[in-house]
């Protein structure tokens, strides 16, 4: 059964890793970032090395009810961009 994903295609998907994930993501970042300079407050927290390897299973209650509040505050910034290609 091929892999269900809302970025790729199904054949794609099962092909694509989270490394090339992560990449696509923080080009997209880094050019959203250039349209508002706000977005880079949450170039560690959200787009950051060691986030990448976060498993939120292992984070305690109030790690991650902020990573939780950080990914609100981002996703209500992205809002206004989610017709704009980079978004």
């Amino acid at each position: 059964m091929a892999a269900a994903s809302l970025l790729f295609h199904s054949k794609v998907a099962s092909a694509v890793d989270l490394e090339q994930i992560h990449s696509l993501a923080a080009g997209a970042f880094s050019r959203l970032s250039v349209k508002n300079e706000i977005f880079g407050k949450y170039s560690e927290s959200i787009m950051g090395q060691r986030v990448r390897k976060v498993d939120r299973n292992l984070l305690t209650k109030k790690e991650n009810d902020d990573l939780s509040e950080t990914i609100k505050e981002f996703l209500a910034l992205l809002s206004l961009y989610l017709l704009d290609e980079d978004a």
